[in-house]
């Protein structure tokens, strides 16, 4: 059984939502059977010379990694200078060509090609696979944009929020 099940079977015991499935103010559910994301998957949102590439592979058929595929649009709505943002449902063939090809087996956000960061000290090391928090997924586009941009790099909205992320363990490499 792979890891990335395993993982998840784990967290789904330990009653940590891998994403946010609570309720939104506007769309109900994140859970919902209509998934919100599935508007956004194979576009490319964002500038293609922007100089931050992210790509996204998420589930995209129940709504649950909805919250991080949204930032993600937002950011590349907000900042296309800065940020390319490529959302993938996670089971078509352009997504399990780029998962193999970067040996990625779970849900995933790629930034310029990288899963796993060091940003030393206090930031630390973290992986973006599998269940991710969404404050990494932040700290990462942060470092990313100040080494593209340095100081014209853009202030980020704030993550979204995960109901019960504090009991996540944290995830380094």
């Amino acid at each position: 059984m792979p890891f990335c099940l395993l993982r998840s079977i784990l967290y789904l015991a330990l009653g940590v939502c891998l994403v946010s499935c609570g309720p939104s103010a506007d769309q109900g559910t994140a859970c919902e059977k209509t998934p919100r994301l599935a508007s956004l998957v194979g576009q490319q949102l964002g500038s293609p010379e922007a100089p931050v590439q992210v790509v996204t592979f998420l589930p995209v058929n129940n709504g649950c990694q909805d919250v991080i595929g949204e930032y993600l649009a937002q950011v590349a709505e907000r900042f296309p200078a800065v940020f390319q943002v490529r959302i993938l449902a996670m089971k078509s063939p352009d997504a399990k060509e780029l998962m193999d090809a970067h040996e990625i087996h779970c849900a995933a956000v790629m930034v310029n090609g990288k899963t796993t960061f060091d940003l030393g000290g206090e930031e630390g090391k973290f992986i973006l696979e599998g269940p991710m928090d969404p404050r990494d997924v932040v700290r990462a586009l942060n470092a990313a944009a100040r080494a593209a941009v340095g100081d014209q790099a853009p202030q980020l909205p704030a993550p979204p929020e995960q109901p019960g992320i504090e009991n996540m363990p944290k995830r380094t490499f």
